[in-house]
């Protein structure tokens, strides 16, 4: 309760510092570990969330979450290889086939942020194949083909798809546009 007084009014340090001794005292605890990761990537230390989630995973293996964060971490510190390795692992553990294709559409992402398209693409179609209506993965693929001006047709598709299953989000209304532009259909990409 105190450390969440202490979220409420602003210090997260003295939080974090009482979250840190408490994991010392329960770790067996996971929702300490989580406050952990919370804070750290809050304040975008990811060695530190890297760390932890390292701690956490030991007690708990299995943890999607725990295993997202500590995949993210290595991402954001420029470290894909192991990022990927780690998505791996979430996927592996995930319990059903939507956190399976969330966790293949993240790890398509971390293949494109590596220069690695065609890893990237079929890690993108694996997901479809599990969710087809996993809107972020057909908003990200659609996207990326486009930037690439290949198969702009069914990146239309699919960023059309993924505007009717989440309508009025500008990120998605702004990929449909972009690959209309690169269509030539202006005055469908203006609308």
């Amino acid at each position: 309760m105190y450390a969440t007084h202490l979220i409420r009014g602003g210090d997260l340090e003295a939080a974090l510092s009482l979250y840190k001794s408490l994991q010392e005292k329960k770790p067996e605890k996971l929702e300490i570990y989580q406050q952990i990761l919370s804070i750290e990537t809050y304040m975008q230390r990811q060695d530190s969330v890297a760390k932890y989630s390292a701690m956490a995973l030991e007690r708990f293996p299995d943890n999607i979450e725990i295993l997202l964060s500590k995949g993210y971490a290595h991402a954001y510190m420029d470290d894909y290889k192991q990022a990927v390795k780690v998505f791996e692992q979430a996927y592996k553990a995930s319990p059903d086939d939507s956190t399976r294709s969330a966790v293949m559409g993240v790890i398509g992402d971390t293949y494109y942020q590596q220069n690695e398209r065609n890893k990237a693409y079929r890690s993108y179609d694996k997901a479809l194949r599990l969710d087809p209506d996993n809107e972020g993965v057909l908003n990200n693929y659609a996207y990326y083909l486009g930037e690439e001006d290949r198969e702009l047709e069914k990146a239309l598709q699919m960023s059309a798809r993924s505007n009717e299953i989440s309508r009025n989000n500008p990120t998605f209304l702004d990929t449909q546009a972009w690959i209309l532009y690169k269509l030539g259909r202006y005055d469908e990409a203006r609308k």
